[in-house]
């Protein structure tokens, strides 16, 4: 197995849990759990017990994670990812995490939108509000919205405010993308 390249941009994160250890009944609680990295949080608790079948549960109650922040991490991890591809969008909610490995029993997210910027494209992808969650076994998503607007120059090679606002305006009440997704 390989090693992960050292970046001098490499994400950190600040982890602190606040709990009890019972030897007695070989179980680890965090009533406080705390995860902040850059520029996201993930605050909540979880628990440990170590019994016939080993029992974890994560609660994430409160989650802010920006987008940048996870390109960042997965840049970490895969080095062939494009320094020049930019994420802008934040996300929120909360999600429950159960069993061993663990697994998702309930989750509930949105964001406000945001834009994805790549190289080779003069404008940015930009990306709907949206919402979403886990109940049961079904994941609902509803649609997501992306679009794309190239900029228009005018006659002397640069873009109007006009012609940007036009675009925008035309993308917006075109390509819906999305569906409602089950699993």
């Amino acid at each position: 197995m390989g090693s992960v390249p050292k970046r001098s941009d490499n994400p950190a994160a600040n982890v602190s849990l606040e709990g009890r250890w019972n030897t007695g009944t070989r179980s680890v609680s965090a009533e406080r759990l705390v995860v902040e990295t850059a520029r996201s949080n993930l605050r909540g608790s979880a628990r440990y017990a170590l019994n016939a079948v080993p029992v974890w549960e994560v609660r994430l109650d409160s989650a802010g994670i920006q987008a940048a922040d996870l390109l960042a991490w997965y840049r970490a991890f895969d080095p062939n990812v494009n320094n020049a591809i930019a994420a802008e969008q934040f996300f929120t909610g909360a999600i429950t995490l159960r069993g061993w490995p663990l697994e998702v029993d309930e989750a509930a997210f949105s964001s406000r939108g945001g834009a994805l910027r790549i190289p080779g494209l003069a404008a940015p992808l930009r990306i709907g509000a949206f919402q979403g969650g886990r109940q049961r076994t079904s994941l609902d998503v509803e649609p997501v919205r992306i679009f794309y607007a190239a900029p228009e120059r005018s006659e002397g090679g640069t873009l109007t405010a006009a012609t940007m606002a036009k675009r925008r305006s035309a993308a917006e009440s075109k390509g819906r993308a999305g569906d409602r997704l089950h699993t």
